[in-house]
């Protein structure tokens, strides 16, 4: 389950990546670069994708033993959430009266601490997730629901 879990969420995680910059021209605050936009867009999809479908219960088709459902559910709540929470497209027009207004400033930016924390979150949801299923660890983390 692990693998086949791990290859839904890669997929998903890679199909959406490529998808939302390029398509949408989604950019993350402060980035311009699409390359940095697709890796942080990876990286937000591919966690949530992997740890809600661990958690949510299985249902849908199956295929090679695993759910693909769940994973894709939450993949596509992970990007409707990054939609909502993006700032408002600039026109080509509007960026170059902006750009020509103002001195020409390059700065990167690096995620934020909110970014971190919740990487290391999502992380520690999916490992507690499969410890769970580990036959010798299951008695303790099931020891007091008895």
């Amino acid at each position: 389950m692990f693998f086949v879990d791990l290859m839904f969420a890669l997929v998903l995680a890679m199909g959406f990546s490529f998808f939302v910059p390029g398509a949408f021209g989604w950019r993350r605050p402060g980035q311009e670069i699409l390359w940095d936009n697709m890796v942080f867009v990876f990286t937000l999809i591919f966690l949530i994708s992997w740890a809600g479908g661990a958690w949510l219960p299985r249902f849908g088709p199956a295929w090679r033993g695993g759910y693909w459902l769940p994973f894709l559910l939450t993949a596509l709540f992970a990007v409707m959430l990054l939609f909502a929470v993006a700032p408002p497209q600039t026109s080509h027009i509007q960026r170059r009266a902006i750009e020509e207004a103002a001195p020409e400033i390059t700065t990167k930016r690096s995620p934020g601490v909110f970014f971190w924390v919740l990487v290391i979150g999502l992380s520690i949801a999916i490992i507690i997730h499969y410890l769970g299923q580990v036959p010798g660890l299951q008695a303790v983390f099931y020891e007091n629901a008895k």
